[in-house]
């Protein structure tokens, strides 16, 4: 298949991208200024960010094969919040946008789901969508909580410019995307 066959020989430079950076940010090869640890970071940064994006790829041609597993397990809420907080923090400040993380009481302490293929990548995409189409200046939060029975609830608000009406009913079509 094509795009399995793309997904790995992708998958070899992207880690030596994601290496490397990881190595000067190690200061492996000498100091740095802080100009050029920041960049580094950033570097690393997207080289993770490129590597999910090929494995996303890798799991939707296995989905349309029939070949994709769900792989839950028991994870901790606060461990999903602080990898993700973690995550977005550096982007956040980059773009001079305000991110807080609302821990609502009640929250579960454990849940039990396949946290890297469906938690980190739908949250993932949530935030990152978030911090695309606010503006420098704007807000996200990251809201954690649980439902009136006791499941856990995560919510994403952003000052964005948000999705227009006429779009809602496509927002889950396969490829839909609404304009930039």
């Amino acid at each position: 298949d094509f795009v399995a066959a793309a997904s790995h020989d992708l998958k070899n430079p992207i880690n030596v991208i994601g290496g490397y950076a990881q190595m000067l940010g190690d200061a492996v090869y000498g100091p740095m200024s802080g100009e050029q640890a920041e960049i580094t970071g950033r570097i690393h940064e997207q080289a993770s960010m490129l590597e999910r994006q090929v494995e996303q790829l890798t799991d939707l041609s296995r989905m349309e094969a029939g070949g994709f597993r769900v792989e839950p397990g028991p994870v901790g809420v606060a461990e999903i919040v602080g990898r993700t907080e973690r995550s977005f923090r550096a982007l956040a400040d980059q773009r001079g946008i305000r991110f807080a993380v609302d821990r609502r009481a009640g929250a579960p302490s454990r849940v039990v789901v396949d946290a890297d293929r469906i938690l980190h990548e739908v949250l993932g995409n949530l935030l990152g969508n978030a911090f695309k189409f606010t503006d420098t200046g704007g807000e996200v939060v990251l809201g954690v909580g649980a439902t009136e029975d006791g499941a856990l609830e995560i919510v994403v608000r952003d000052t964005g410019r948000g999705i227009p009406a006429e779009a809602l009913p496509h927002i889950f079509d396969r490829y839909f995307q609404v304009g930039d």
